[in-house]
């Protein structure tokens, strides 16, 4: 079966369906990488949390209700790993953990944001010009505000 429905997935997924399983591997596994790495700067330890992440989604699958749910506690789960990677080499004293932890949320936000971008614009191709339109709409400062080039790249 290619042609997915969140619901079709869900059930699947839930029912154990091999198809299933394979398809929200390959639906997630790539922007995690991405936005796991972003958080910890190691592509080899980005790549076991996310794998570790989604085994725990398949483990728990029963209980995930919808689509939203699983990719919410997906990224959940490799924010708080990255967050645990991060400071594995930190002494443990709780008030710098908070003081820590709510600035790699902050962190973490803005990179699933980044990578919810890229994902949109892979999935829909958008022409550069409006792609840049759209980078420059948000208000968030992670993007940095670059000139609209319509012609040829300068020499």
């Amino acid at each position: 079966m290619n042609n997915w429905t969140d619901q079709t997935l869900l059930e699947g997924f839930k029912a154990d369906d091999r198809a299933a399983v394979k398809q929200i591997f390959f639906l997630y596994y790539q922007p995690l990488c991405f936005f796991t790495n972003k958080l910890i700067g190691d592509r080899n330890a980005a790549e076991e949390i996310v794998f570790f992440a989604i085994k725990v989604m398949y483990r728990d699958r029963e209980c995930v209700r919808s689509m939203g749910q699983l990719k919410k506690a997906l990224y959940t789960h490799c924010r708080h790993q990255a967050f645990l990677h991060t400071m594995k080499d930190e002494a443990f004293h709780l008030s710098t953990w908070q003081v820590r932890y709510e600035a790699f949320k902050i962190k973490a936000d803005e990179m699933y944001f980044r990578t919810e971008l890229v994902s949109a614009y892979r999935a829909n191709p958008f022409p550069l010009k409006k792609k840049t339109e759209l980078l420059q709409l948000s208000d968030l400062s992670i993007f940095p505000k670059a000139p609209i080039r319509t012609g040829p790249k300068p020499i």
